[in-house]
């Protein structure tokens, strides 16, 4: 009947809106993370008698280092060759962190 022809016919075009707005959505994402590294902390002396320097655990909530390509939007020059800071890298940092720490 009509009115199940017309159900169907918007039932098909909500579908393809979604999978457009999906599609559109994870093609923003691979993107960006092409173009840039993630807003993340990291520690530039890793591995060296000096680790305690970079450790997020000691930097933040100030800031922490992060790759000078990042996209974060409070990137800063740190002193050395090649290191950068944030401080919202700190933010997401302690987000993902376990409670209590």
């Amino acid at each position: 009947t009509y009115s199940r022809k017309k159900q169907h016919l918007y039932q098909t075009i909500i579908m393809k809106i979604v999978f457009t707005l999906l599609a559109l959505a994870a093609f923003t994402a691979i993107v960006e993370v092409q173009g840039a590294t993630l807003c993340e902390c990291y520690n530039p002396f890793a591995g060296t008698p000096k680790s305690h320097i970079g450790d997020p655990g000691n930097t933040c909530p100030d800031s922490c280092y992060v790759p000078c390509d990042s996209d974060c939007r409070d990137l800063k020059p740190a002193r050395g060759k090649d290191r950068c800071t944030s401080k919202i890298a700190c933010d997401k940092n302690r987000m993902f962190s376990p409670i209590g720490v």
